[in-house]
């Protein structure tokens, strides 16, 4: 019997210094190992944050959003055009112009 609570001594020194470790990984969280949950800004909501009007700010803002936001290291015209029908915006006709003119203002 001793040695179940050995056992069981271990287990509890081990679940405190977990405990104790992800306090100091995750500071910024709460009690919980998971922290709060923030919600992520829709492209829709982004865009209307940029105050983009035109067609080149719109494409610039959205792979700003597409890098920086869903975390894409790179994005071509397909994922743009998908970015543009998910913040409800009609996508250009030639995204690739639109694109080469925020290169080359």
């Amino acid at each position: 019997m001793s040695a179940n609570k050995t056992i069981e001594q271990k287990v509890e020194e081990l679940e405190q210094r977990v405990a104790k470790l992800e306090a100091q990984s995750f500071p910024s969280r709460s009690n919980s190992p998971y922290g709060p949950k923030k919600k992520k800004v829709s492209p829709q909501e982004f865009l209307a944050m940029k105050d983009a009007q035109t067609e080149t700010k719109k494409v610039l803002v959205l792979g700003y959003y597409l890098e920086h936001v869903e975390g894409m290291e790179s994005f071509n015209v397909t994922d743009l055009e998908s970015i543009f029908r998910s913040a409800k915006e009609r996508p250009p006709k030639n995204i690739n112009d639109v694109v080469n003119k925020n290169i080359n203002p």
